[in-house]
C-alpha cells in the first residue's frame, strides 16, 4: 500500500488492489484475535472450545408478561 501510495502515477485501481490486500490481512487478523479471545474465555470457564460454539439449540423462549394490572 505504501508503495502504490509513493507511486506518482499509481492509477485508482492499483490503490485499490492494494487497500483490499491489506484490509484481507486485517480482517485475518481480527478474526485470529477474536477466537483468540474465545478459547481464552473458555478455558477460564472451565470449558473446551468445542462447547463454545453458537448455536440455533441455545434459543430460550419466554412470554411477554404485562405488570402494573388495568388502570
Amino acid at each position: 500500500l505504501k508503495e502504490a501510495l509513493a507511486d506518482q502515477e499509481a492509477d485508482v485501481d492499483k490503490l485499490h488492489g492494494a487497500h483490499e490486500s491489506v484490509m484481507k490481512v486485517f480482517e485475518r487478523i481480527g478474526r485470529a484475535m477474536h477466537q483468540q479471545a474465545q478459547a481464552e474465555q473458555a478455558s477460564a470457564e472451565g470449558e473446551t472450545p468445542a462447547e463454545t460454539t453458537e448455536s440455533d439449540d441455545d434459543v430460550v423462549e419466554g412470554e411477554i408478561v404485562e405488570e402494573g394490572g388495568d388502570q
